[in-house]
């Protein structure tokens, strides 16, 4: 059996491949998602009744990751799990390997 050693190439032709399937990256292309900023802007800077509790995340993110809900109907910690583990909803919602995943067992505030 013989192992071929990936290449930078290699990884570029998969997500090509995969970027052609993907509906999220359709959604992506077509959908102007800083114009929803502002008027989710609006309704986030409703005032706190407190300044505990977690730091709120982007706006236009969190927006992303309620229509990746609805869209394949999952609960807030499904969705979580999803976005660590599905290079697409990541990719969609914005969040990079390194960026930190809003956590669904966290109260909001």
């Amino acid at each position: 059996m013989s192992h071929r050693r990936s290449v930078f190439f290699d990884l570029d032709e998969r997500y090509a491949r995969l970027n052609e399937r993907d509906p999220l990256v359709k959604l992506n292309q077509i959908i102007d998602w800083e114009a929803f900023r502002e008027p989710l802007s609006v309704i986030r800077n409703q005032p706190r009744k407190s300044q505990t509790g977690r730091t709120p995340c982007d706006v236009v993110p969190m927006f992303k990751i309620l229509v990746l809900q609805h869209l394949y109907n999952v609960c807030d910690d499904g969705i979580e799990y999803q976005i660590r583990d599905r290079h697409s909803f990541c990719r969609f919602s914005g969040c990079g390997l390194e960026d930190k995943i809003p956590d669904a067992s966290a109260p909001a505030t």
